[in-house]
């Protein structure tokens, strides 16, 4: 797409001379985001690349990443990891205010004009990969670029610092300070897209479909309010989330955003407790943010809300149109892959995934999430090629390494699935990977071994009732051990039971408390309990193993036979059945 002739350059941009005769300079224009040069060549403000008699010069930092073109050729697209601002001062009273920053600013640069030349991590990969440093950024993402931030209160004003960072050489590429009056919080948000747009080039937020609403608010303790509601969402502080965003609400009942946000929280509430109420009250939210705009905040609410509701098809197309105004919302493509997993469209979801893949190749949690697709659906080859993927991206990540753990498990291949649960560990100790470990190590008839992972996972994760079953499960298999199988599977059924309580729809624990009930000596309810599974998941073959564990304990051999038979049938591996200790004695069915 160069110009033919340095005339035809000269030309364009209307400067007198002729080719060959004149050297020129030609400076970047800050902001320009990457010009399409095939598409407009007659433009007149243009960046200008690969000229090879031109001297390029960045007019200043922060701009050099983001334009299309160089003297060099094409600019690779670069990382950005927003990491979560520090709470100088150390006032716990002003943490949520420092995770709702994060969250915004992260929410601003994805609207930004210029960010055709970035992938921003959405912040709750960040959150959920604990990643707090650049160095963190790096290991995990591969990150690029990093922004790093801290809020100060001082009497009754509010500092913030942004620093832009390579996150390679940990050189600082600019930096912003904004100072605001408390009293005058609520111009925060504009202020921030302004600084956000010179620190790192890329321009003021566009004012297309996703901006009807404005997303803002000119009252300040609304958004101070609203700013906090959204740190302690992002937390998963829900009740102090739900909290704060009621309070916003009260001081300016029209802020849009913060009523997105709130139907957003009753919808965590609603999974946490599995109570309807909390679903009726998000829809009711939602529907009424909605009728005042349709930002971002309320879309991505709004999609998320009739997923939950099981309509699928209104959420699929949500996160379509959301994904028409923002191509680069990495978890809205990720959420839109699982919408139609839920609408019985696995290739659709496949498809989506591959398609996110080929804007976004470099990141990771792309190449994971389809992994995981095709793990559920038993295309394993396809699920082995996409976890080799995302660890070549990311080769110290410990969630891909437990996944491909998960995968060999699957697939019955103990050695390398006990090598990617160490490596796991390796990386970063957690309660689900020597959880998993154990259970390899459980199939392997090492039962020494599989005790001592899961005693590690329940001193990690103590309220966890399956790693209490884990535990019991591999004393169990050692005679001399049986009293200490006994004391675990109790502290699992104590606290599954409360638990189940809570959340009487999680069938996942439930099969799994028939069955300490079951090793606990409790028949009766062992077998209320696997029924009452099987009802709930007629058609998930892991209930009907579990059921015939259950019914191999309390001696009911033609019911755990049967139990096995369907389980077979839905596709469950003969090679676990073959190694589960408590169907010894039951006769195999065959498939």
């Amino acid at each position: 797409d160069r110009f033919p002739t340095m005339g035809a350059l000269l030309d364009a941009i209307g400067a007198p001379g002729e080719a060959g005769s004149v050297t020129r300079t030609v400076t970047m224009v800050p902001g320009a985001g990457s010009a399409n040069i095939s598409g407009n060549r007659n433009r007149r403000r243009m960046v200008v690349g690969a000229c090879g008699l031109l001297a390029f010069i960045a007019p200043a930092a922060g701009y050099w990443f983001w334009n299309g073109r160089d003297a060099r050729g094409p600019v690779a697209e670069k990382l950005l990891v927003v990491l979560p601002f520090e709470n100088l001062g150390a006032e716990p009273a002003n943490q949520p205010l420092c995770d709702g920053l994060q969250e915004t600013v992260t929410g601003l640069l994805s609207m930004a004009g210029g960010t055709r030349r970035v992938v921003l991590v959405p912040s709750s990969e960040v959150r959920r990969g604990q990643v707090r440093t650049i160095a963190d950024a790096r290991k995990q993402f591969k990150a690029d670029l990093t922004l790093t931030g801290s809020a100060q209160r001082t009497g009754d004003r509010l500092q913030l610092t942004l620093n832009l960072a390579d996150a390679a050489t940990l050189r600082q590429i600019d930096s912003r300070i904004i100072t605001v009056a408390l009293s005058e919080s609520a111009n925060l948000q504009d202020k921030l897209a302004e600084e956000l747009g010179a620190l790192v080039g890329a321009g003021p937020p566009p004012t297309g479909d996703l901006q009807r609403e404005s997303g803002k608010t000119r009252n300040s303790l609304a958004y101070a309010l609203y700013l906090q509601g959204v740190g302690a969402l992002e937390k998963r502080n829900v009740d102090v989330s739900v909290d704060y965003l009621r309070k916003a609400l009260e001081a300016d009942p029209t802020f849009t955003p913060a009523r997105a946000k709130l139907a957003e929280a009753y919808l965590w509430e609603n999974n946490a407790t599995s109570d309807p109420k909390w679903l009726a009250m998000a829809d009711a939210e939602v529907t009424r943010a909605a009728q005042r705009g349709s930002g971002r905040e309320v879309m991505m609410a709004q999609a998320m809300i009739r997923k939950a509701t099981g309509d699928t098809e209104a959420a699929i197309q949500l996160f379509r149109q959301l994904l028409r105004q923002e191509p680069g919302n990495m978890e809205a493509w990720q959420l839109l892959s699982q919408a139609l997993v839920s609408a019985k469209r696995p290739d659709e979801a496949e498809k989506t995934l591959r398609e996110a893949i080929g804007q976004r190749p470099g990141y990771w949690p792309l190449h994971n999430t389809l992994g995981v697709l095709c793990m559920d659906r038993q295309e394993y080859e396809k699920a082995e090629q996409s976890f080799a993927s995302a660890a070549a991206l990311a080769p110290e990540v410990a969630v891909i390494a437990s996944n491909r753990g998960a995968l060999y498990f699957r697939m019955s291949r103990w050695p390398e699935a006990a090598l990617s649960f160490e490596k796991s560990l390796a990386i970063a100790p957690s309660a689900l990977a020597h959880a998993n470990l154990g259970a390899v190590r459980f199939f392997q008839g090492r039962y020494e071994e599989a005790a001592k992972e899961a005693e590690a996972s329940t001193q990690l994760l103590p309220a966890n009732p399956l790693n209490w079953g884990n535990l019991g499960d591999a004393l169990w298999q050692l005679p001399q051990k049986r009293a200490a199988a006994k004391e675990a599977f109790g502290k699992a059924v104590t606290l599954a039971g409360e638990q189940l309580a809570i959340n009487p729809g999680n069938v996942r624990l439930r099969k799994s408390y028939a069955l300490f009930l079951a090793k606990s000596g409790l028949r009766g309810e062992a077998e209320k309990q696997i029924q009452m599974a099987m009802s709930q998941a007629p058609k998930d073959m892991n209930v009907y193993f579990y059921a015939a564990r259950v019914y191999a304990v309390v001696g009911e051999k033609a019911a755990a036979s049967a139990a096995l038979g369907k389980c077979l049938a839905l596709g469950y591996s003969a090679d676990e059945i073959a190694r589960e200790p408590d169907l010894a004695t039951i006769s195999k069915p065959v498939r």
